[in-house]
């Protein structure tokens, strides 16, 4: 798929998806590093990782309503990423207007609004590039759209890490936090000025398509679906029992710095993308199922192994085998 011959709303999405992965990883990559930075508590550092995406993933349910309405789903979404942009810039006036003994809860706040902003427009936005995506290319275009996001995606954090390296050795870590905040929200903007360019068809809402819960708790016995479904939250549920803290750990306990960070949760994401084309062949040879049999198991493991041992070199080798999976 060469991108000369793309249309151009397709065009619009890559270059759309190439600042929304500057914008992770520079600003949504760094949050709970921030939150540290701050002073926050321990069970501060918990609700910023888990308040704002619980708030978040209610709202998809508002998202589906404003499109029921026929509310133009382009629209929907240029305005909630706008709104990103906007709690970016909130988020980084923080340790500037805020009161340090409620900057924990200011955070918090604008945490909340950029994921509810965010979260409101993923059905819009499923919707419309199911549309504007014809259904035999979706494979190809998304896992080429994936890959040249991941690329800026590693990058933006790798140099945002760099960025802190060099401010906490000359003491100017806020301020560095700030700029690379302010970059995450320039980030969304241009993401949302290339979303403007998008063709916008029109949406048909068909009430018998309609799925409730009440639907979804009467399939769970014989339904697939369902049952991924329920895996999936309580494996999330599982997985965040312990995710929120290990930058605490890391900062606070190990006293890394910023870098040895960086390169730790680096590594993660690196291999993440490194591996999708195997996962992929693998797939296809021994299907998806399986897959989720081995990752599961080795994600499960993980946790228990950042108890043998605090050394850099052993936390880097175990973040590259999780982020293979």
């Amino acid at each position: 798929m060469h991108f000369k011959n793309l249309p151009d709303t397709l065009k619009a999405s890559i270059i759309d998806g190439i600042f929304y992965a500057c914008m992770f990883g520079a600003g949504e990559s760094y949050l709970g590093a921030f939150g540290v930075t701050l002073g926050l508590t321990p069970l501060m550092i918990g609700l910023l990782s888990t308040f704002p995406v619980f708030i978040g993933s209610l709202s998809q349910l508002l998202g589906v309503k404003l499109m029921e309405r026929q509310i133009s789903r382009k629209k929907i979404i240029v305005r909630g990423v706008r709104t990103q942009a906007v709690s970016w810039i909130l988020i980084a006036l923080i340790p500037w207007l805020v009161n340090p003994n409620w900057q924990g809860f200011a955070l918090l706040i604008c945490v909340t609004l950029y994921s509810v902003a965010g979260q409101i427009v993923v059905p819009c936005w499923t919707s419309l590039m199911g549309d504007l995506v014809e259904e035999k290319e979706r494979g190809i275009f998304f896992g080429t759209r994936n890959k040249i996001a991941g690329y800026f995606l590693v990058s933006a954090f790798l140099i945002c890490g760099y960025a802190l390296k060099l401010a906490e050795s000359n003491n100017l870590t806020i301020y560095a936090f700030t700029i690379i905040f302010i970059v995450a929200a320039l980030s969304r903007y241009i993401s949302s000025t290339y979303l403007k360019k998008h063709d916008d068809p029109a949406y048909s809402f068909n009430p018998d398509q309609k799925f409730t819960f009440i639907n979804f708790i009467r399939r769970a016995p014989y339904s697939n679906f369902t049952k991924f479904v329920c895996f999936h939250a309580l494996f999330n549920m599982a997985m965040n029992v312990a995710s929120p803290y290990f930058v605490i750990y890391m900062l606070k306990d190990l006293n890394f710095t910023y870098w040895q960070f960086c390169i730790i949760s680096g590594v993660g994401l690196t291999t993440n993308y490194l591996t999708m084309r195997a996962w992929g062949a693998f797939g296809d040879l021994y299907g998806n199922k399986r897959i989720l049999e081995i990752c599961c198991t080795i994600l499960c493991t993980v946790p228990a192994l950042w108890t043998l041992s605090s050394e850099f070199i052993y936390l880097v080798c175990l973040n590259f085998m999780s982020g293979s999976c």
